[in-house]
């Protein structure tokens, strides 16, 4: 089967994708896939025994202090 492109569907197919780039700096910090808020490298986790120690902690996001959940320190 063989579709033909347009320039009406080229253009659509441009807009929607310019439009989705513009909208992605409005998501919020943890929606995001980079974000300056978190740390970069996180650690891995090997072997048999794994041990996460979860505690409420205070984070900041966009400049504000939220309570928050964190697993090992993040």
């Amino acid at each position: 089967m063989t579709k033909t492109m347009d320039r009406r569907r080229l253009l659509r197919g441009a807009g929607l994708g310019a439009g989705g780039l513009a909208l992605a700096a409005w998501m919020p910090a943890w929606a995001q896939s980079v974000s300056p808020g978190l740390a970069p490298d996180l650690p891995t986790v090997s072997g048999e025994d794994i041990r996460l120690r979860i505690a409420r902690q205070r984070m900041a996001i966009d400049g504000r202090q939220y309570r928050a959940i964190g697993v090992n320190g993040t």
